[in-house]
């Protein structure tokens, strides 16, 4: 598969990636790269928060996360193109999978209080030997959770802000 670059309805869109090509991009130490999953209310969300689709534009990867996105760009665009999105029945599993064999250390952004702190519980319960060393909820000042990305050094951190409604 070709993987690149689109400019879709106005936005980046990063097609020919497949779940496992993620997966192995995402668990290889040194190969840091920002990725973000974008849903059909990308468009109506850049245009309340402007600023928005300049952060989308400084992620290396920004793929479809959803079937809708992922058609409309194959149609245009004559490329393939998939959804994927971060939940066990698309990347997740593989990817924790990888995580696990690859021996990758995780930061976990997101959620409400105390949710960061269940997600890890589920997630090593489920996955055996996957090293998250710290959480950090989604809410609050964003610098102290940059200073403990920083000080903790993960291989890898997952964040999860939701873009709103």
């Amino acid at each position: 598969m070709t993987q690149q670059r689109l400019s879709f309805l106005g936005h980046p869109l990063d097609v020919g990636y497949t779940v496992a090509d993620l997966s192995n991009l995402l668990t290889t130490k040194g190969a840091s790269k920002l990725v973000t999953f974008v849903h059909a209310n990308a468009w109506a969300f850049a245009k309340k928060q402007p600023e928005y689709l300049d952060q989308l534009n400084k992620m290396d990867l920004v793929i479809p996360a959803s079937l809708d996105i992922a058609a409309a760009a194959q149609k245009l665009h004559n490329v393939t193109c998939t959804d994927i999105c971060f939940e066990n029945h698309s990347l997740a599993a593989p990817f924790f999978q990888a995580a696990v064999a690859n021996t990758v250390s995780l930061m976990l952004i997101g959620g409400q209080p105390v949710i960061d702190e269940r997600t890890h519980d589920k997630l090593t319960t489920f996955y055996p030997g996957l090293n998250i060393i710290t959480t950090a909820n989604g809410y609050g000042d964003i610098a102290p959770k940059i200073a403990l990305i920083l000080e903790k050094k993960p291989d890898c951190v997952l964040v999860d802000y939701p873009t709103g409604k």
